[in-house]
């Protein structure tokens, strides 16, 4: 009765703990409603440096089930610096550095990301395009483009060619962009 009761009070824990691990995800990361619309007929050029602001997001979602709970993990980070240049419509080049050492997982720094990472070693990852993205036309206020671009991923030394579904808008000041690879 003790080994049984016991093997029970295992399984209740292990469920339990599992739920823990797992938990609710945020909702992935998506482009904010728009601003207000400035009334220009036509939309002012984006030709120049755009630096990652205040507010630049990093993150991933990995698939996670233990047991009989599944869910989502996700890791996020707004410790997001670098660039895109865009000139007469063709974003000519993007690269973009997450400092990896700064990563959350349900808003509490993980030493066992931190440790399986290497973050000691590699605290960055690196997102840069691989060739010249040609615009068809510039967005109007409030609207977006969608695109398939390629691009390369460092992380923990590795650099691998990924391909991402990018999303973007421009409002005339601001350009925001969300992507997934």
């Amino acid at each position: 009765v003790g080994v049984a009761a016991s093997f029970v009070a295992l399984l209740v824990g292990l469920y339990v703990f599992s739920g823990s691990i797992v938990g609710p995800a945020p909702s992935p990361f998506q482009l904010p409603p728009p601003a207000n619309s400035t009334g220009s007929a036509s939309p002012v050029s984006p030709d120049g440096t755009w630096t990652a602001g205040s507010g630049s997001q990093a993150g991933f979602r990995v698939a996670e089930s233990f047991l009989t709970q599944s869910g989502t993990i996700v890791g996020r980070t707004n410790a997001v610096t670098g660039s895109l240049v865009i000139a007469q419509n063709e974003i000519s080049s993007g690269s973009f550095q997450v400092d990896l050492t700064k990563l959350t997982v349900a808003g509490k720094t993980n030493a066992s990301l931190q440790q399986l990472l290497e973050t000691d070693k590699y605290p960055t990852a690196t997102v840069s395009l691989s060739n010249h993205i040609a615009l068809t036309s510039i967005p109007s206020n409030g609207q977006s483009v969608s695109l398939k671009v390629n691009g390369s991923l460092t992380i923990h030394g590795i650099t691998r060619p990924v391909t991402f579904d990018f999303t973007a808008s421009y409002d005339g000041s601001v350009v925001q962009g969300t992507g997934s690879a």
